[in-house]
């Protein structure tokens, strides 16, 4: 009896365990599954109507992303540990960055050079990875997640800015450009709130939860827009080879092995944002690689297509990537 008794409690706590699974997963797909809509929407209206790509992208770059932004940035606690965060993720960005431009250059033309500069420091942390955060952090958690973003958010704003812009234009004018951005100001900004007691949230919660969702439908309708305006598919498998081993290999183990660093030795870091820099290093190439892409002439198809190859990818990777890492 014993044995049976064994055998039946052994089934039990699996069926349990895959039914929690089931649920978990079925959260999270729930979290995702409306930004491929958008996406499939974006893609839709492309084919459909006449849209002009860098409009949507002006929208995005210079009205809804800075608001929320400053918004958000206001909220975060201040503190020097917040900045050491924020330039941590700065630092792995500007590194693998270095190293994958240094690989690749003899192998690629300028231009993708390039699109690879911009896309191995930046990622989809905010259209895609926030409503994941959600679903599996914390608030506490969550806040920490948007803060790690910043560090992104400044390579993308400087650093990628120029590489992408540095093809159309020489680097005193791409340098102008970059300070005509507005979403450093905007972080700048926030930051200094942030640093005075000023916090906008609970002043603006309506206004931030409308730019929010204006600027999550943006980005995602881009890559659907993006993929639309393609005369036909044109693969560059030098390319998206390097953005997928780039973004599911080369970041997270990099990651993994600067918490282990700091949990080991350095303890720089407060704990609370190990486990949200993790979820930051698994995430697929940023929707605003097509969005810059497209303001400055550079292979939007061949952005469309890393974005959506390595957001396909997603689907399977981050859910069993986040049970492996003990998300769940």
């Amino acid at each position: 009896m014993t044995q049976y008794g064994i055998s039946f409690a052994l089934v039990n706590s699996i069926i349990t365990a895959y039914a929690t699974a089931m649920d978990w997963l079925y959260a999270l797909l729930s979290e995702i599954a409306p930004l491929y809509i958008i996406a499939i929407m974006g893609f839709a209206a492309g084919r459909i109507f006449t849209i002009d790509i860098k409009t949507v992208a002006t929208l995005a770059i210079y009205f809804t992303a800075p608001v929320v932004v400053l918004i958000t940035a206001s909220s975060m606690p201040f503190t020097p540990n917040l900045f050491v965060a924020i330039a941590m993720v700065l630092a792995m960005a500007l590194i693998l960055a270095f190293v994958l431009l240094k690989l690749s250059g003899p192998f690629v033309s300028e231009k993708t050079k390039q699109l690879i500069g911009l896309g191995v420091g930046t990622n989809n942390y905010g259209y895609f990875g926030l409503p994941i955060a959600f679903a599996v952090f914390n608030p506490e958690q969550i806040a920490a997640y948007i803060i790690l973003g910043y560090g992104l958010y400044i390579y993308e704003n400087t650093v990628g800015l120029y590489l992408i812009s540095k093809g159309e234009k020489g680097w005193k004018q791409s340098l102008r450009t970059i300070a005509t951005f507005p979403g450093l100001y905007a972080a700048v900004i926030g930051v200094s709130l942030s640093g005075a007691g000023i916090n906008l949230v609970p002043l603006t919660e309506p206004i931030l939860a409308i730019f929010k969702g204006a600027f999550t439908f943006l980005g995602m309708a881009m890559i659907g827009i993006g993929l639309s305006q393609l005369d036909r598919v044109r693969i560059d498998p030098l390319y998206i080879g390097m953005m997928i081993a780039t973004k599911f290999i080369f970041w997270p183990l990099s990651t993994l092995g600067l918490v282990w660093l700091d949990q080991t030795y350095l303890h720089w870091l407060n704990p609370l944002f190990h486990m949200p820099l993790i979820l930051l290093s698994i995430m697929p190439m940023a929707a605003n690689n097509i969005t810059f892409a497209a303001q400055f002439g550079n292979h939007p198809g061949k952005a469309s297509m890393g974005v959506v190859a390595t957001t396909l990818i997603s689907v399977i990777y981050i859910p069993v990537a986040l049970k492996l890492l003990g998300f769940v």
